[in-house]
């Protein structure tokens, strides 16, 4: 049985086959970009995400966390979750 060859493909996918007693062995080659760009994509969104919501919520006045609507709430406290609230009249208020 005759080994693979390696073979660099920077852009498109390839199969490499060997037949050997009727049977086709093979490999197929993955560019590391692709496998890179791939593994890579769901954690850079799950990281930015998060603080775009928190910043959105922020700025329409609702919860940070459950993202409760509070509007008229001088507690302090979001009445859905608990959550502590900033202060009134900081950064994320709305003008």
């Amino acid at each position: 049985m005759v080994p693979p060859e390696w073979d660099y493909e920077f852009v498109v996918f390839a199969w490499r086959g060997v037949t050997v007693a009727g049977l086709t062995v093979g490999s197929i080659t993955i560019p590391i970009w692709f496998l890179i760009v791939a593994f890579s994509a769901y954690p850079s969104i799950a990281f930015i995400r998060g603080p775009l919501r928190r910043w959105r919520r922020r700025r329409k006045g609702l919860c940070v966390n459950c993202g409760y609507n509070l509007t008229g709430n001088v507690t302090g406290v979001c009445s859905e979750c608990g959550t502590k609230i900033e202060a009134v009249g900081g950064e994320g208020e709305q003008r």
